[in-house]
């Protein structure tokens, strides 16, 4: 997708917006009129399932790090460059052209802005967390991770989406089992393997960067087929930017963000993940296993590290297959399904 292919944004007093895009008040009225408006809507997770499911559905989006509103996920174009200010992102295309989007608070319109805690009771059930995964620290942080992914066949039924990612975060933090405290100031960039892609029941890639505390901005995806590979690449190119790079092999494509905020200084923690919602056995699942391969992890001043992956060191409390992360390399970490 060329940046010209992109929804033009609207402006309105509090900043730019998306076509479409609720701003806070939008959701007042939203759930006013969808729902009994004496109803705090905090208690709707302890309290009534169906509405549950009703504000999930219509406000909600699947993300790498558990769902957020949907007004506060930004769709940017390929190889926009997004710098967080204090209470804006500041988005530029490849054009020049550059706009404001206002951050979210933790809440909009009494709703969270992520909700991943199982602490709101059993809801919402169908996000299964980050289900294997293997992690590496380093507390001087990195400059680089660099790395492929094959990606697996099409598994023969289709959950709501499987992430597969490699990723570097600011913080030890893992949604579902760490606490929502725990998440505060977190960040985490990571070009990411999912699927379905939409409502397509294809393979694609995206380039992420997610926060919990002021929304999240995603690049266009690009479809890959089965057997294909993914080259993920997160390099430090300033004091604290980073380009957020995904790469078909075969087609040589690249769906991109560069990203700026200083909380990006130091990224000292790696991840290579596999991530679920809506997986109910292990027929949600590929049968081929998905390679993270010739990995390569710099130090802030360019060194080389040979990392050494700890698997789920906090594991998922409730599995669904046969997940399994095996460390064969440092630079060679594989996670099968079945």
């Amino acid at each position: 997708m060329q940046t010209s292919d992109v929804t033009p944004y609207h402006e309105d007093s509090r900043g730019y917006f998306p076509p479409h895009h609720q701003t806070g008040d939008d959701l007042d009225f939203m759930m006013t009129k969808n729902m009994n408006a004496e109803v705090d809507p905090q208690t709707v997770w302890y309290t009534s399932p169906p509405q549950a499911a009703e504000l999930l559905e219509k406000y909600y989006r699947e993300t790498p790090i558990g769902y957020v509103l949907k007004d506060c996920v930004h769709d940017v174009p390929i190889g926009a460059s997004v710098i967080v200010e204090s209470d804006v992102f500041r988005v530029s295309d490849l054009n020049g052209q550059t706009v404001k989007i206002p951050k979210c608070g933790v809440q909009r319109a009494g709703l969270p802005l992520v909700l991943f805690r199982s602490s709101l009771g059993a809801f919402p059930k169908d996000y299964n967390g980050w289900l294997a995964y293997a992690a590496y620290n380093y507390s001087s942080g990195f400059s680089s991770f660099w790395g492929n992914f094959s990606v697996p066949d099409k598994p023969a039924r289709r959950s709501r989406v499987l992430y597969l990612f490699t990723g570097l975060q600011n913080k030890d933090w893992v949604p579902l089992v760490d606490p929502a405290s725990n998440g505060e100031g977190f960040d985490i960039i990571q070009p990411v393997l999912q699927y379905p892609c939409g409502t397509e029941s294809v393979w694609c890639v995206r380039s992420w960067y997610v926060t919990l505390d002021g929304g999240v901005m995603v690049s266009h995806p690009l479809t890959i087929m089965p057997g294909d590979n993914v080259y993920g690449n997160m390099t430090k190119i300033g004091e604290h930017e980073w380009y957020v790079g995904s790469t078909v092999a075969t087609s040589g494509q690249t769906t991109y963000i560069r990203v700026s905020h200083p909380r990006l200084a130091k990224q000292s923690w790696a991840y290579v993940t596999l991530e679920g919602y809506g997986v109910k056995g292990c027929s949600y699942y590929p049968d081929n296993s998905c390679s993270f391969s010739d990995m390569r992890i710099y130090s802030s001043v360019g060194q080389q590290l040979d990392p050494k992956w700890h698997v789920n060191p906090k594991p998922n409390p409730k599995p669904e297959c046969d997940e399994t992360v095996t460390v064969a390399y440092p630079s060679r970490v594989s996670i099968s399904f079945q």
